[in-house]
């Protein structure tokens, strides 16, 4: 349930940065990439619970790794904004 709580955070950590990419005019682009970052998620999210309940990756693990990857995501991410 923990985990769950930080998505919101990790999105806004995500999206920050691509609002920065992406110019002005650039809405439908934005929308875009706004529903690739969740549909990521999601799928991210759906992969641990499987990885999980197969038993594949402990439940703790599984549950934190859209958040793991989506913040490593925002990390790649401000570093383009900063070389920029």
């Amino acid at each position: 349930k923990i985990a769950l709580s930080f998505a919101s955070f990790f999105l806004v950590m995500i999206g920050f940065p691509l609002a920065l990419l992406t110019h002005r005019g650039e809405r439908t682009i934005g929308s875009a990439l706004a529903l690739g970052v969740f549909a990521l998620y999601y799928i991210l999210m759906a992969l641990g619970d499987a990885l999980a309940i197969q038993g594949i990756v402990a439940a703790p693990i599984a549950t934190w790794l859209p958040n793991g990857l989506m913040g490593c995501l925002s990390i790649v991410l401000f570093r383009k904004i900063v070389s920029v």
